[in-house]
């Protein structure tokens, strides 16, 4: 890669992703059941619910009004180094926080593992993945059925999110 070249890309790849997605992907991939929730909004979140219905993975858009972010991930062909771009995200409203509680509020108290995973939208208060944790073990606190719920992972580093990779070569 070299700066302020125009550089030629090829391959271009798009796929879903972010923290949660990335999750249930593998899960689903090793045979077991996993469904994804994930911010749906715009072209990009009707692109990366088409991805996920191509992978046969079960998941529910929570709808917003703001685009879905993507990341973009460059290969440099010549070094095999990548450079990821994190675009930004959207803003959700009171109302979208809302929806994100009922959701997570609806999970079945039989589910064993619930991965809360993802970097926080923009002016989500910063405790917001220990409230989502917190409301998910609730839940199952206070249902009749023994819980079974034993571990859940947080990343900040992930996004929800439809990725595209590029190969570039110089030129």
């Amino acid at each position: 890669m070299v700066a302020d070249r125009k550089l030629a890309g090829g391959d271009v790849h798009e796929y879903p992703g972010g923290g949660g997605i990335n999750v249930a992907r593998v899960i689903t991939r090793f045979g077991g059941k996993a469904q994804a929730l994930w911010s749906c909004g715009g072209d990009t979140g009707s692109r990366l619910g088409r991805l996920l219905d191509s992978e046969h993975l079960s998941h529910r858009p929570i709808l917003i009004d703001g685009e879905v972010r993507q990341n973009v991930i460059v290969t440099d062909r010549s070094t095999g180094e990548q450079y990821r771009f994190g675009m930004p995200g959207p803003r959700l409203s009171e109302e979208e926080r809302l929806r994100w509680i009922e959701a997570l509020r609806a999970i079945p108290t039989s589910v064993e593992y619930v991965v809360i995973s993802g970097s926080l939208p923009d002016a989500a208060p910063v405790d917001c993945s220990v409230t989502c944790f917190g409301l998910c073990r609730a839940e199952r606190e206070s249902s009749s059925t023994p819980s079974k719920t034993r571990s859940a992972a947080y990343s900040r580093s992930a996004s929800t999110s439809s990725n595209r990779t590029r190969e570039s070569s110089k030129r």
